[in-house]
C-alpha cells in the first residue's frame, strides 16, 4: 500500500491530499483561534496584535523567495550528480545571510512603524513591541530553516512540515480559549507561545523527516 504513494499518480494524489489537509486544517484552527482571541484581548487588543503581526511578516516574502530559489538550485544540481553536501552548505550560507538582512531591515523598519507611524494606545505599546519581537524572531528563524523543507519538497515529500503546521495551529486553539479566562499581559503571553511553537515546529521538522535524506552541512558555507 505504501509503495503506491511513492511513484506516479499515487504520489500526486498523496501530496495533493496533504496540501488540502494543510489548508483546511489551518483555516479551521485560525477561525476558532480568532474567535477566542477577540474575547480574550478585546477588539482593541486584538487589532493591535493583528497589526504588529502583519508588520512582523513584512519581510516574510524573502523566506518564500529563498525557498523557491533553493528548490530550483536543488532540482538543477541533483540530476547532474553534483556534490549535494556542497550545494546544501552554499544554500544554507545564503539563507543565513538573508536572515541577517531580514533581522536588520525588518527589525529597524518594524520598530519605526510600531513606535512612530502606527497609532497604538500607550498602555498597549510595550505589549505591541514584545509581540513584534517574538513573531519577527520566529519569522527570521523560519527563513534559515526553510532550506530543510525545500530539500524535502525536492523529493516530493510534503507531509512532515504540513502535519507540524496543522498541529501548531490547533495547539493555539486551547491556548486562546484558556486566555479568555486569564488576566494580565495576555498579548505578551500569546505572542511568546506563538513564537515558541513556530520555532519548535520548524526545528523539530528537521530530525523528524529522516535526517539522513539531508546532505551534511559541512565545510565552508559559501565558497
Amino acid at each position: 500500500m505504501r509503495a503506491r504513494f511513492n511513484t506516479g499518480a499515487g504520489k500526486v494524489l498523496f501530496n495533493t491530499s496533504v496540501t488540502w489537509m494543510r489548508i483546511i486544517g489551518v483555516a479551521l484552527a485560525k477561525l476558532l483561534t480568532i474567535r477566542f482571541l477577540l474575547d480574550a484581548f478585546g477588539t482593541e487588543g486584538f487589532g493591535v496584535f493583528f497589526a504588529v503581526s502583519s508588520v512582523a511578516f513584512l519581510t516574510a516574502f524573502l523566506t518564500g523567495a529563498m525557498q523557491t530559489m533553493s528548490l530550483r538550485a536543488i532540482s538543477l544540481e541533483a540530476p547532474r550528480g553534483a556534490d549535494m553536501r556542497g550545494v546544501f552548505s552554499n544554500l544554507f550560507g545564503m539563507h543565513v545571510i538573508t536572515a541577517a538582512m531580514m533581522l536588520v531591515l525588518g527589525g529597524v523598519s518594524g520598530y519605526l512603524l510600531i513606535n512612530h507611524v502606527m497609532v497604538i494606545p500607550s498602555e498597549l505599546l510595550v505589549d505591541a513591541n514584545f509581540a513584534f519581537f517574538c513573531i519577527f524572531s520566529a519569522t527570521v528563524a523560519g527563513n534559515i530553516f526553510s532550506l530543510y523543507e525545500a530539500f524535502l519538497q525536492s523529493k516530493e515529500r510534503f507531509e512532515i512540515f504540513a502535519i507540524l503546521e496543522v498541529l501548531r495551529t490547533w495547539m493555539l486553539v486551547p491556548v486562546s480559549f484558556w486566555l479568555m479566562y486569564q488576566d494580565g499581559d495576555l498579548i505578551k503571553i500569546y505572542a511568546g507561545i506563538v513564537a515558541f511553537l513556530s520555532v519548535l515546529g520548524i526545528v523539530g521538522g528537521c530530525p523528524l523527516s529522516r535526517f539522513r535524506d539531508y546532505p551534511r552541512n559541512s565545510g565552508t558555507a559559501i565558497e
